[in-house]
């Protein structure tokens, strides 16, 4: 199923895969893959609370998948919806996980920057 999702995912069908992907995570909650894949296609369809909904689902049995899933959801909060006390969030999560590490300090740095908040990016350096 979840082969399937990404197949239609490649040919354009967001929401098609975006089902398919959601019916394999109900079906199975371990597959991070399928929760990741359902947050793809939920931004690129730009429904962006449900991106982040689904990126927040990736399990933490892969720490490296899990940390792609929270910057992902940082990201679509800072950039796209603007929600920046969630991006903080997501990000110092990504930065605990130790994955995308630097991005991670980046984009934080750069919100707190434009929240006036500039000194509290010292911890990090």
């Amino acid at each position: 199923m979840l082969q399937q999702a990404r197949l239609l995912r490649l040919t354009g069908d967001d929401e098609g895969a975006g089902k398919l992907a959601a019916t394999a995570f109900k079906l199975n909650s371990k597959l991070g893959d399928a929760a990741y894949l359902a947050g793809e296609c939920a931004e690129a369809s730009q429904k962006f609370d449900r991106a982040v909904a689904w990126f927040e689902q990736v399990p933490s049995d892969d720490p490296g998948l899990q940390a792609d899933a929270l910057f992902r959801a940082a990201e679509i909060c800072f950039e796209k919806t603007g929600e920046l006390s969630r991006a903080e969030q997501f990000y110092r999560a990504v930065i605990e996980l130790g994955s995308k590490r630097v991005a991670a300090i980046t984009q934080l740095a750069r919100l707190l920057a434009l929240s006036g908040r500039s000194r509290e990016v010292e911890e990090f350096v």
